[in-house]
């Protein structure tokens, strides 16, 4: 495997989509919920559009259903020599699930621990980014970074980064890493959608001040802005809503508003809801968004959205709430 790429400040502001693996094999970290997602077959057919359409970041975690995720990326990896080397993978440490609950883990050990198993289920010597998959509290954030550290000195990583964080716990982490001699993150990746807007006045700013990354997960909020869910009732059965209500997006007058926004727009374009919520993130200025399919179809949506260009007044229509 070729050497994990190390992007300087500004290098990589901008693939401009990555697939992610939460949905491959499971519905995120949950054992309980391992086989709700796409098998096997179904990852590597969503790995084959993301790679037709252009899209080469792929994002996963050591906890995404007990690994099947990373083993599925690793075995569509290794059905071509070449597609490591034109592939950018992320890699997410720190969550473990314990007594039947999801917990953070990103002591120093635990960060190698993590870090080494995924890379064997994926089948590489190095990843190009390992990232926090939320910070810890009960961890100082300097034995986390002094993880990332061993091993982007050893070229077991080409850089790091820290997901679901706010502004105040990223400026932290980030003032930390510049007193050890480590650079800024390479990616920061929180939740962002036309519901969930909270990073345009805090974490997101400070990434284009700083030339880092920034990667939105959960496109569609969930799910709740296809449209197929109806207000004051039950979330379909099997559907994601359904799955993980841990995770849900509020249901209130706003995304009411928004999603009949959305569909509107959609219809007049005759593409999917999924679609325009895409297209929606794809204009934002320094945001990479993250095509999460748990369903053989749901790349279709992407492909739309990468050949869709909303117009101002569209534009306008959805992010006026």
């Amino acid at each position: 495997m070729r050497g994990p790429r190390a992007y300087g400040r500004g290098e990589m502001t901008g693939p401009r989509a990555a697939i992610g693996g939460g949905n491959f094999g499971g519905a995120g970290s949950p054992s309980a919920l391992i086989g709700a997602g796409l098998d096997e077959s179904g990852a590597h057919a969503a790995l084959d559009d993301a790679e037709r359409l252009g899209i080469a970041v792929v994002d996963t975690a050591f906890s995404y259903a007990a690994g099947a995720s990373q083993r599925m990326i690793g075995s569509w990896l290794a059905a071509e020599p070449d597609r490591v080397n034109r592939t950018t993978v992320i890699d997410k440490v720190g969550v473990v699930e314990r007594d039947g609950e999801l917990r953070l883990d990103l002591h120093f050990d635990s960060v190698l621990t993590h870090a080494a198993t995924g890379r064997a289920r994926l089948g590489v010597d190095a990843v190009d980014v390992v990232m926090a998959h939320a910070p810890d509290p009960e961890v100082p954030v300097v034995e986390t970074l002094k993880g990332f550290r061993s091993l982007m000195s050893d070229g077991l990583a080409g850089g790091w980064g820290v997901s679901n964080v706010d502004a105040a716990t990223l400026t932290e982490w980030m003032k930390t890493a510049h007193r050890m001699d480590l650079p800024s993150p390479q990616f920061v990746e929180n939740e962002y959608n036309l519901i969930q807007r909270e990073v345009e006045d805090s974490v997101l700013p400070i990434c284009r001040d700083q030339g880092v990354g920034f990667l939105a997960y959960s496109p569609s909020a969930g799910g709740l802005l296809t449209g197929k869910y109806r207000r004051g009732e039950a979330a379909p059965e099997g559907s994601m809503m359904a799955l993980r209500p841990d995770v849900a997006v509020e249901f209130d007058d706003r995304a009411d508003y928004l999603i009949t926004t959305v569909s509107n727009i959609a219809a007049h374009r005759g593409v999917s809801n999924v679609a325009i919520a895409f297209a929606w993130l794809l204009a934002q200025p320094d945001v990479t968004p993250i095509a999460g399919p748990s369903k053989p179809h749901h790349m279709e949506a992407i492909d739309q959205a990468l050949n869709l260009e909303l117009s101002d007044n569209e534009l306008a229509q959805l992010s006026s709430s």
